[in-house]
């Protein structure tokens, strides 16, 4: 789960930049590797967001959460570091848009 203040700043984030989260996800790579963002949820809306906000699934997000399976085979015939690298890869557009929301400029401020 995100420390409360990091949230904050990810939903701030989403709320600004939301089409740009639904991007990545919905990038063919990312699809295929990941699926969807998943994580712990509210079950309504977050204070002060409506119920009704076009990105209320990402804010309801309490935690954020991609995986993909690897099979046994994978991991044992030397091609785990492959596939990690390239997860790790795919990945890198949600997890840079992530830092961004909590990322701290040089006088202390978020970037929001």
């Amino acid at each position: 789960m995100c420390l409360w203040g990091n949230l904050e700043k990810i939903r701030k984030e989403i709320d600004y930049s939301g089409a740009e989260l639904i991007r990545i996800e919905n990038e063919a790579s990312f699809k295929k590797a990941f699926g969807e963002i998943q994580g712990e949820k509210l079950k309504t809306s977050p204070r002060d967001y409506d119920a009704e906000h076009e990105f209320i699934e990402y804010l309801k997000l309490k935690s954020f959460t991609v995986t993909t399976p690897l099979k046994d085979q994978e991991i044992n015939n030397g091609q785990f570091i492959k596939r990690a690298l390239e997860a790790f890869n795919t990945m890198r557009p949600f997890q840079e848009f992530l830092s961004k929301a909590v990322e701290e400029v040089e006088d202390g401020s978020g970037l929001l």
